[in-house]
């Protein structure tokens, strides 16, 4: 169990602020019985009695005397209510100091007035009298009127038994916790009577307009216990009933291809650790309610839909859904627009408008899949009018997909539209659907005949012998292209090194078009007993011609 001895007491409420109260009362309605026509002005009561015995007498004027009083009285517990209404909160000046203040004032008055004038006199007694009741009831926060330290104790614990505290929540929820629950009890210890016998009743008008509290009146204790376990159980944590805070967010309608800010939840998630002892402190004052919102306990939203971030982030999602991205293809072209991207674009916690990297990632993987030419299967007429199927090679175009789903998400949050290249990671010499253009060689096996254009001409037609396929050392098929080209070059290999004089290498492991004096024929089917090791033997005439015509990174056709 714990002392908690934070009950404040003012000095309005003292015992001896009390007594000499009451006596004050006592002398006015003395004053006003027999000094103004023995009418009350302070008890009530006796004038209820007096009018009304008058007025069953028949003597009218007589009951009106009284009756008056009872008016004023009735009026200054009105108006002392208001002045607490309106000025409770003042810093200059106590409510109570106020009331005072014009008691003393009427009362003064009142004394000056003659006796033709002891109605008046006494409606303005009854008022005064009444501001003073009204104002001054309480003794220790407690409505103890004028009783003894031991009556006062037993009111106290009758309150303490019959106390219960509101908890004000939001969407206009409430619940309450009674003392019962949290075992919340009266400690005598005696410090009633300490604050009793050390007030200095002289003293007591003088105190009036002093702002005085006492601290430690009372000490109450609290069965921690039962408290957490009533705190733990208040529908403030139903887990049913709890809606957590959400902040305010950009949602993207497909119908306008816009985005709205969809306003803040602020939910009922209560800061349970932080509200705790808050409401421990206010059973312990017996406090008679606790507002959550007030208390500043509730878990709030931190960027709400006017947020300078989320506004921010709104505007640049409905930059970011305008755009086009158009990707040049030469004779095709490809369309990304703000639809089709709006699914990748995402806030973050801090409200940063990013765009997911992944799915960007899907749509060049699928781009390429769709424009990538290296390896793929090519139809075309040959010169010698068959129909050509091939496939495979080193050849083509192939987009760099890591670089270019960097490029597209930059491309993006630049927020305006743009027709673009991808970026590659190998190039061909055109880009059209047949990327092969109008300057190749084409090599075909089953012909053992090769054929040079040059910008959709016949430059070169030759025969030729390729790799020996008796042994394993047979031409590959597909579209590469020039590696390099060279002069006054050596062949060389497993048994063999061979002088050139003009080297084109198409195919890394050494695989080229070269010139073979060593050779008297070619063509026909020499290549199925006599081949080469896999390159493309020419007469030298023709692959002079051809180097001379010829640059690296141009296609080379082998078919059969």
């Amino acid at each position: 169990m714990k002392d908690y001895n934070q009950h404040e007491i003012q000095m309005s409420e003292a015992f001896l602020n009390s007594a000499f109260l009451a006596l004050s009362g006592g002398f006015q309605d003395a004053y006003t019985y027999n000094a103004r026509n023995e009418v009350f002005c302070n008890a009530q009561t006796g004038n209820v009695v007096l009018m009304s015995q008058h007025f069953m007498a028949g003597d009218v004027t007589a009951g009106l005397g009284y009756f008056f009083p009872i008016i004023f009285f009735a009026l200054g517990v009105w108006v002392a209510e208001k002045i607490q209404a309106n000025y409770k909160y003042a810093q200059k000046l106590h409510w109570r100091q106020g009331v005072l203040l014009a008691e003393i004032l009427i009362l003064f008055t009142v004394g000056f007035l003659p006796t033709e004038y002891n109605m008046l006199a006494n409606a303005m007694a009854s008022f005064a009298c009444a501001m003073q009741v009204q104002s001054f009831r309480k003794v220790n926060g407690y409505s103890c009127g004028f009783r003894s330290v031991s009556k006062t104790k037993e009111l106290i614990k009758e309150e303490i038994k019959a106390y219960k505290i509101t908890i004000k929540e939001r969407n206009q929820k409430k619940e309450t916790i009674v003392s019962s629950q949290v075992g919340l009890k009266f400690e005598d210890d005696g410090k009633l009577e300490k604050i009793k016998t050390g007030q200095k009743g002289y003293a007591w008008i003088i105190a009036l307009f002093q702002s005085q509290n006492y601290k430690d009146a009372i000490t109450l204790t609290m069965d921690n216990t039962a408290f957490n376990n009533t705190y733990k159980s208040l529908n403030a944590f139903n887990k049913k009933m709890v809606v957590a805070p959400v902040d305010a967010y950009s949602a993207y309608d497909e119908a306008s291809n816009s985005y709205s800010i969809v306003p803040e939840v602020y939910g009922n998630t209560v800061k349970r650790k932080m509200f705790k002892p808050i409401l421990k402190e206010a059973i312990i004052n017996m406090n008679q309610s606790i507002d959550i919102e007030k208390e500043d306990c509730y878990k709030n939203p931190v960027y709400k839909k006017d947020t300078k971030e989320v506004v921010e982030a709104n505007k640049n999602l409905n930059k970011y859904v305008q755009e086009t991205i158009t990707y040049d293809f030469d004779d095709r072209t490809e369309e990304l627009t703000g639809r089709d991207f709006s699914k990748w674009l995402y806030e973050t916690d801090k409200h940063e408008v990013k765009v997911h990297s992944e799915m960007a990632a899907k749509y060049i993987k699928k781009l390429a899949k769709k424009y990538d030419t290296v390896g793929m299967e090519r139809h075309f007429k040959s010169i010698c009018g068959n129909d050509v199927k091939v496939s495979g090679g080193t050849y083509g175009w192939k987009i760099d997909q890591e670089a270019e789903t960097k490029n597209l998400v930059k491309t993006i949050k630049q927020g305006k539209s743009v027709k673009k290249k991808p970026e590659y990671a190998h190039r061909a010499k055109s880009r059209k659907k047949f990327d092969i253009g109008n300057t190749y060689v084409e090599v075909s096996l089953g012909e053992q005949h090769m054929w040079f254009y040059k910008n959709g001409k016949i430059l070169v037609s030759t025969d030729v012998v390729t790799g020996d396929i008796s042994k394993g050392h047979g031409t590959p098929t597909g579209v590469y292209y020039i590696l390099y080209k060279t002069t006054d070059y050596t062949l060389t290999g497993q048994g063999y090194a061979s002088h050139v004089d003009y080297w084109l290498p198409f195919i890394q492991i050494g695989v080229g078009i070269h010139d073979s004096s060593w050779r008297g024929s070619y063509g026909g089917g020499i290549f199925t007993y006599d081949g080469s090791h896999g390159c493309v033997n020419t007469p030298r005439s023709a692959v002079q011609k051809i180097y001379n015509n010829i640059e690296s990174t141009y296609p080379v056709v082998v078919h059969w």
